[in-house]
């Protein structure tokens, strides 16, 4: 299989006879997967203490500028060259908190001007852990360059074990909020695909979030968007939902705000409680699809993105995503704009008529035997309704 093929078959990227492109942005506040960390307009979740939860360190793309071979050393600084110094200094552990020996950690960033050295290995180096599993670098602090916060890249592998390859990022940053990396991998998905001179995007959940930033930054190529069960704030859908969860049965609400407060969202009757507002607002059809059957057993299997960008559950936002809000920059999307979402929806109509009076060309359709997935609900109309919007905008 091709790269291009792996892609289409993970994306559900397909092309009609009219050449149409149509991109799928499966990300989703019920999955959340497919994407390695939160995505641009909202704070950046920090690296996860280690303890019996096991969380790991989310992970990120290498992005443009890795360069293999770097040299083994533990300070990065060059003589004589400009930058505040900083001291960077960690343990690299398994999930059940044992360091782990001999592990490479390779560090590279941009230098105090935004600029990564391509030519050789300034602000480049690695070293490989002791028996405490630590290490220990001296080097700059990275300037702010144009669509990133500022960050450091790491690349950490040891003995036996899986590459992890991610960022970290300094808290209460100004620009982590406005950090376009989910945005910048979109297009670069566009660009290996070869579709950028035309395509179009459909976002579900936090994919239509995803949509909604893409086209704020108004890329060439980019003809229409789909936004499915999203959101203009968090805020809006805090508020909401809230109300949606006070309106479950008295002994549910119970066993939900019990756990929470008490930090088990992992118990079986937290868990239990969850699936009667799931079966309410998140998908009502019956029997469960097999799609979301799957996609909740890979939820299951690592929930990591998930839970730094979310939270325990739908209406408990505690991660990355919980002050999101791209408000005040609808009216910077030009291109037409299909939304859609479900009259049960956790993503309440009161929350998409926000969206939608913020949008400059828009339309709405509300599906009113669905909740948050009318794709697996309503089907049939879904399909429908969608290839009728892209017939339109191609014409």
């Amino acid at each position: 299989m091709t790269t291009k093929e792996r892609y289409e078959q993970r994306y559900k990227l397909r092309y009609d006879a009219t050449r149409r492109r149509f991109l799928v942005a499966a990300g989703s506040l019920t999955a959340a997967l497919g994407f390695a960390r939160e995505g641009e307009g909202q704070e950046l979740a920090p690296t996860p203490a280690c303890d019996d939860h096991g969380a790991a360190t989310l992970r990120q793309g290498e992005g443009p500028f890795f360069k293999p071979l770097s040299p083994e050393r533990a300070d990065l600084r060059e003589q004589g060259a400009p930058g505040r110094p900083v001291e960077l200094s960690g343990l690299v552990l398994t999930r059940r908190c044992r360091p782990l020996v001999g592990a490479v950690v390779d560090l590279w960033h941009a230098d105090d001007k935004g600029v990564y050295d391509a030519a050789g290995f300034r602000n480049r180096g690695h070293l490989v852990t002791g028996s405490d599993g630590a290490f220990r670098f001296r080097t700059i602090m990275p300037a702010v360059y144009s669509g990133r916060t500022r960050h450091y890249h790491f690349k950490v592998q040891a003995a036996g074990s899986r590459l992890l390859t991610t960022q970290l990022y300094f808290p209460n940053e100004p620009e982590n909020r406005r950090d376009a990396l989910f945005r910048r991998e979109l297009l670069d998905l566009v660009a290996h695909l070869g579709i950028a001179d035309g395509y179009h995007v459909l976002g579900h959940s936090w994919g239509g979030m995803l949509a909604l930033e893409l086209a704020a930054g108004r890329p060439a190529g980019l003809r229409s968007i789909v936004v499915a069960d999203a959101f203009a704030s968090s805020a809006t859908y805090r508020r909401q939902v809230a109300e949606l969860v006070d309106a479950l049965p008295a002994e549910t609400r119970a066993a939900i705000k019990r756990h929470e407060a008490a930090g088990s969202t992992e118990s079986d009757e937290y868990q239990q409680a969850i699936r009667v507002f799931y079966g309410r607002h998140v998908c009502r059809a019956r029997p469960i699809p097999e799609e979301l059957l799957r996609t909740v057993a890979e939820l299951g299997a690592d929930s990591t993105v998930y839970q730094a960008m979310s939270g325990p559950s739908e209406f408990t936002m505690t991660g990355s995503l919980r002050d999101w809000d791209i408000t005040d920059r609808l009216g910077e999307i030009e291109v037409p704009t299909l939304l859609i979402s479900g009259r049960h929806d956790e993503v309440t109509p009161v929350a998409v008529e926000e969206l939608h009076k913020g949008l400059p060309d828009a339309s709405w359709a509300l599906f009113e035997n669905s909740s948050h997935m009318p794709h697996l609900e309503e089907p049939e109309r879904f399909r429908d309704l969608v290839a009728e919007f892209l017939t339109k905008t191609e014409l």
